[in-house]
C-alpha cells in the first residue's frame, strides 16, 4: 500500500487548486491551462518589482550635479597635488596657493568617494529610468555609466593609497584623469545628441525630478 499523505497536505493542495480554478476564467470554461499560469499566485508583484522609475529623484539629481562640480574642480586644479609632492621630495617650499589646492584635492576626493557611494546605493535600491534608445546605444550608455562609477570610486581610493601605502600607486591614479576627460566628452556629446534627436527630454530628466 502506498503511503498516505497527511490530511493537512491534502487540504492545502485542494485549497491551492480551488484558488487557481476560481482565479483563472479559462478553467471555468473547461479549457486546459498550463501550470505556469497559476504560478506565481501574485504575478503583478513581479511586474512592480522590475519596473523602472519614470525619472530621477531630487536627491539623485542633486548628487549628479554636486559630483560633477567636484570632479571639474579636481580636473582643473589637481596638478597642485603633484607639485607639492615633488617639492617635498626636493626639499623645497611651495606657494600657499599650491598648498591650499593640494589640501583641497585631498578632501574633495574623499567627498567624491562618499557621494559616489551614496549615489550608487540609491541607484541600486531605487533604480534609474530606462535609456532613451535601445540596442547598441543603450548598451553603450550603460557601459559609460558603469565606467563613471568605477572611476568615481577608484580614483579617490588610489589617491589615498598613493599617500598612505605607496607613491607608485599614484601612477595608476594619474591615468584616471585622461580617461575621465574622454568619458565626460562622450557623455556630453551623447546627451546633446539625444536631446536634439529624441522627444523624451533627456536633459530635462537630470534637471527636474520625477513625480
Amino acid at each position: 500500500m502506498g503511503r498516505r499523505e497527511p490530511a493537512e497536505t491534502i487540504k492545502g493542495r485542494s485549497a491551492a487548486v480551488a484558488f487557481a480554478t476560481t482565479a483563472d476564467p479559462r478553467r471555468k470554461a473547461g479549457r486546459a491551462v498550463p501550470s505556469r499560469v497559476i504560478e506565481p499566485f501574485f504575478p503583478d508583484q513581479r511586474i512592480v518589482t522590475n519596473a523602472r522609475p519614470a525619472g530621477y529623484s531630487a536627491l539623485q539629481i542633486l548628487l549628479h550635479w554636486f559630483i560633477a562640480a567636484l570632479v571639474a574642480f579636481q580636473l582643473l586644479f589637481g596638478e597642485s597635488m603633484g607639485e607639492v609632492e615633488e617639492a617635498a621630495e626636493r626639499g623645497s617650499s611651495v606657494s600657499g596657493e599650491d598648498q591650499w589646492l593640494a589640501d583641497a584635492h585631498y578632501w574633495v576626493g574623499i567627498v567624491i568617494l562618499l557621494a559616489a557611494a551614496l549615489r550608487l546605493f540609491i541607484r541600486l535600491s531605487r533604480g534609474a529610468p530606462a535609456p532613451v534608445d535601445t540596442g547598441w546605444s543603450a548598451r553603450l550608455a550603460n557601459l559609460a555609466h558603469a565606467a563613471f562609477y568605477v572611476l568615481l570610486i577608484a580614483m579617490p581610493i588610489t589617491g589615498l593609497m598613493a599617500v598612505y601605502v605607496s607613491e607608485e600607486i599614484g601612477e595608476f591614479h594619474s591615468i584616471g584623469k585622461p580617461v575621465f576627460i574622454i568619458l565626460i566628452i562622450l557623455h556630453v556629446v551623447g546627451a546633446v545628441y539625444h536631446q536634439l534627436t529624441s522627444d523624451k527630454g533627456v536633459m530635462k530628466r537630470m534637471m527636474s525630478p520625477a513625480n
